[in-house]
């Protein structure tokens, strides 16, 4: 296992939304670990996840969190003249990968989604079938009301069509204001309570119903026990349209007391230690990447 003190980091640049961004990996002491790459739920910037991308480096991948359209490291902050939604967000997601796999030539990378950072993966790897080697969810589900029961459905439908409502009045998504999420794009937050209203991933001519289905990467999915915002039958939901993908499925319990969707990356060695055997499992079991990298691994991990 390497040392935290031993790290040394990699910068990539990628085009996005407004111009060009930027990224940094955490290296593992090995040169031909695999790359995982974290997707941030709304309103949460990489620098928030930056004790998981250092434990993941310690337990022997290459990791980065990767900014969203409109947070952080991101060129561009919505607006009413500036819009994306989950069509642009996949591209994004896109775009960093192919630069990921550029910054460190030969080696396979894997998705780490929380929320809407998962659904993102797992378009993304629908989108590019031969891209990422897998994908991993934490707290990730759809927001689709019927996934709750009684008030909590009504909460989850109100909520995201006051969301979408507020965003079109004022031309962004005010989350500090309304303290949900962040600044988000319009047209995101529409389409999320579209998703949220309707269950299924299509907006206008994107079809994410036929991405989730066409993707052939395998998935892990991570419940936190107690996650008001990714409640069992929420991750289902999404799970279900997957295709032929082989999916394991696992709960967390105890990982914390208050805000357990989100805090879960702050105490990071549950998460870095089942995302890394994730990994190592997918790649024994994928002949084209080899004992070769498995073993790397293994000696990083030593």
């Amino acid at each position: 296992m390497d040392s935290p003190d031993d790290r040394s980091t990699q910068g990539f640049d990628f085009p996005t939304i407004g111009g060009t961004q930027s990224a940094v990996l955490t290296l593992s002491r090995s040169v031909r670990a695999p790359i995982v790459l974290v997707l941030p739920a709304l309103g949460l910037r990489a620098e928030y996840y930056a004790p998981l991308v250092a434990r993941l480096a310690v337990e022997g991948v290459h990791a980065a969190a990767i900014d969203l359209p409109g947070h952080g490291a991101s060129p561009v902050r919505a607006s009413r003249r500036v819009d994306w939604g989950y069509p642009e967000l996949v591209t994004h997601a896109a775009a960093a990968r192919d630069a990921a796999s550029r910054a460190l030539p030969g080696v396979p990378v894997f998705w780490l989604g929380h929320s809407i950072g998962g659904q993102i993966a797992l378009l993304e790897s629908g989108l590019h079938p031969s891209g990422a080697a897998g994908v991993a969810l934490v707290a990730s589900g759809s927001p689709y009301y019927r996934a709750w029961r009684g008030l909590a459905a009504l909460k989850i439908a109100l909520g995201t069509r006051f969301s979408a409502a507020l965003a079109g009045v004022v031309g962004h998504f005010p989350g500090e204001q309304a303290g949900f999420a962040g600044r988000e794009a319009r047209s995101v937050m529409q389409q999320w309570a579209r998703l949220a209203r309707t269950g299924a991933y299509r907006f206008g001519a994107f079809d994410g119903e036929a991405l989730l289905a066409a993707g052939r990467a395998p998935v892990l999915a991570l419940r936190v026990l107690g996650d008001d915002l990714a409640p069992e039958a929420a991750v289902d939901h999404t799970l279900g349209k997957l295709g032929q993908r082989t999916v394991e499925r696992e709960v967390w319990r105890g990982l914390a007391t208050k805000n357990v969707h989100n805090r879960w990356p702050r105490t990071p060695e549950p998460a870095a230690e089942r995302v890394t055997a994730f990994v190592r499992a997918t790649l024994a079991t994928t002949p084209a990447r080899s004992e070769r990298q498995a073993s790397m691994m293994g000696r990083a991990s030593a």
